[in-house]
């Protein structure tokens, strides 16, 4: 189409004083003009309504504004989380569920109950939403007004927030979503009325990008807050002075955010390319790193090993939790300068065929994770002014020959 064809086209259709489209126009007329104006670049501003899921992100948007406003990292991290998944879509790869519930795609709302948004299945039948006890669980409407712990299927993992990172093997059905001969078969009774879902995934099928405005204004300022806390790190070590304290506060500004994964697929998807990210709590004398779902955390303990545990084991500073390294050497500050042959982990934290293989018989029981690497994804450069003046004095004091 020429360009004067495009404005004539644009002149018919468009009213004089609002600049909208004119009333008069046929379904089949927007359908052409929709696909005219998306060409040119042109869809979002004039058709909005038309852009696929446009109601989902304007929601997504609207999240991240707030915890931009708010600016506290847990506030950051919930919307980033919420606006990578607007629309998720879940099942079980295996037959399991019943016809409604296998493959639903749900898409967020800017509904909120227990200060969580509501996900709405297309069907607009079944709500996935988070219950008082911070469980996630799929029901209908009475259900998730009420927002208790009740419905037809829910995840036993309580305080994860995103979706697609809810633990894969924790999700129980109910008799009247799941398939007769598999409710049986797993031991469903009128006693026992839930049943654990085997290979369940929820995949996130539309966010935002990290390109759009909105995502990337709340990823700087979720950078600015890491590298706050990775210069207060350095500028205490300076203050301190000794080699300890700058070669700490050193490797830890240098790995503000890192992503652990097992190289063979060992860990589960909760855990499988976790990033965890530094914070501004310290236990045991080293920083905390908290897993981006929210639910976990990285510290050392008080056996002075690194473990990923729960937010009460955390604060407690106890050994105790379901992945953990062996080494317990003083000159470990950070979590990429573990060992990666001395990682060990707990039933839940692995995909259940590695777990076995690797001779597990006792669930409660630990086994060694197989080729782990954790590394950094952010963190301050030896350019920045903190850091590189942790350098020079750590220089100086191989220097004057404080080894």
């Amino acid at each position: 189409m020429a360009v004067a064809d495009v404005a004539s086209t644009f002149h018919s259709t468009l009213d004089p004083v609002s600049f909208k489209l004119t009333s008069t126009l046929t379904e089949e007329q927007r359908v052409e003009l929709a696909v005219e104006v998306q060409f040119y670049g042109l869809l979002r501003r004039m058709m909005p309504t038309a852009v696929p899921y446009y109601a989902q992100e304007q929601t997504g948007e609207a999240r991240l504004r707030c915890a931009c406003v708010a600016g506290t990292d847990q506030a950051l991290r919930v919307a980033v989380a919420q606006a990578r998944e607007l629309v998720v879509e879940m099942g079980s790869t295996t037959p399991w569920l019943t016809e409604e519930f296998q493959d639903a795609r749900y898409a967020i709302t800017d509904r909120v109950v227990n200060n969580t948004p509501v996900w709405a299945a297309e069907n607009g039948e079944l709500f996935m939403f988070r219950d008082d006890d911070g469980r996630m669980w799929i029901g209908r409407e009475a259900s998730c007004a009420a927002g208790k712990p009740q419905g037809s299927i829910f995840n036993a993992a309580p305080a994860v927030f995103a979706l697609i990172k809810q633990p894969a093997n924790a999700w129980r059905s109910a008799k009247g979503l799941t398939l007769g001969p598999q409710f049986s078969s797993a031991g469903g009774t009128a006693e026992k009325p839930w049943v654990w879902v085997p290979n369940m995934r929820v995949a996130a099928v539309h966010g935002l990008d990290d390109g759009h405005p909105a995502m990337a204004a709340a990823l700087r300022q979720l950078a600015a807050l890491r590298e706050h806390i990775g210069v207060a790190l350095l500028r205490r070590a300076c203050v301190a002075g000794t080699k300890d304290a700058l070669q700490s506060a050193v490797g830890q500004a240098r790995e503000l955010v890192v992503e652990m994964r097992s190289t063979t697929l060992g860990l589960s998807n909760t855990f499988q390319d976790a990033r965890y990210t530094i914070t501004d709590r310290v236990v045991n004398g080293i920083p905390v790193w908290a897993a981006e779902n929210g639910a976990f955390f990285m510290y050392r303990a008080n056996d002075g090993r690194m473990w990923i545990s729960s937010k009460a084991n955390c604060a407690a500073g106890e050994a105790q939790g379901i992945i953990s390294n062996t080494a317990t050497s003083l000159e470990i500050f950070a979590p990429c300068q573990l060992p990666t042959t001395t990682w060990r982990s707990r039933t839940s934290a692995m995909l259940n065929p590695q777990h076995t293989s690797a001779g597990e018989v006792d669930a409660n029981r630990w086994v060694w994770v197989p080729g782990v690497r954790v590394r950094a994804v952010h963190g301050l450069d030896d350019g920045h002014p903190a850091m590189a003046a942790a350098l020079r004095r750590i220089a100086a004091l191989v220097q004057i020959g404080d080894v």
